[in-house]
């Protein structure tokens, strides 16, 4: 019973990463292609945060 528990927590801990890894990485290809769109965001806080609203 704690040796189950422990194979399922194990995956699901690996699944949670892979999850966070695909995220990261489909928020470091948006930011890439706003890049290529508008350089000058590019160390710019305000325009960045002006993009996350809209």
């Amino acid at each position: 019973m704690v040796k189950e528990k422990i194979s399922n927590n194990e995956a699901t801990i690996e699944n949670l990463t892979q999850n966070l890894g695909e995220d990261n990485l489909a928020k470091t290809r948006a930011f890439a292609d706003m890049l290529v769109m508008d350089p000058s965001i590019y160390g710019n806080i305000e325009k960045l945060n002006k993009s996350k609203t809209g």
